[in-house]
């Protein structure tokens, strides 16, 4: 059992060899920039939600980053849709390609004209994980779309 989890922290340590190894604080969350935007966002939208401003860029793997240059554990990853972690290095690799861009402007909708390479897009992904005895397949925007869609 040791030795697994050993392998895999450092198969993930090689998946972003420029994660921080621990969080860091400059100032208290949320800081002065983040406040600041906070209050500017306030003219446009709602922002009572959030709690500090992020800082894209600097977010690596598990940790994200706010506009104040703190560094924090991301146990929330934005509502779980970046379980694999912030500025992946191979899914940033992948984005430059031209199928990425293009699945990305001319998004299908795929119930009703899904793409030609569509089935072996599934076969070589989703279906390779679905459960025993499961045979069909339903993609979705997200887990709220998936939830209305699956009442």
């Amino acid at each position: 059992m040791k030795l697994n989890l050993h392998r895999r922290l450092s198969q993930l340590s090689r998946a972003f060899p420029k994660e921080p190894n621990r969080p860091t604080l400059k100032t208290s969350v949320p800081g002065p920039v983040s406040k600041r935007i906070l209050a500017t966002l306030d003219k446009y939208q709602d922002p009572r939600a959030a709690f500090f401003v992020q800082d894209i860029d600097a977010s690596c793997g598990n940790f994200i980053a706010d506009a104040d240059g703190n560094i924090l554990l991301d146990m929330y990853c934005q509502i779980a849709s970046i379980s694999i972690g912030y500025n992946n290095p191979r899914l940033l690799e992948a984005a430059k390609s031209d199928k990425w861009a293009k699945a990305l402007i001319n998004r299908p909708a795929l119930g009703i004209c899904p793409p030609s390479d569509w089935v072996q897009t599934l076969e070589k992904s989703l279906l390779r994980v679905r459960p025993p005895g499961l045979t069909h397949c339903f993609t979705a925007m997200c887990g709220s779309c998936a939830n209305e869609i699956a009442l």
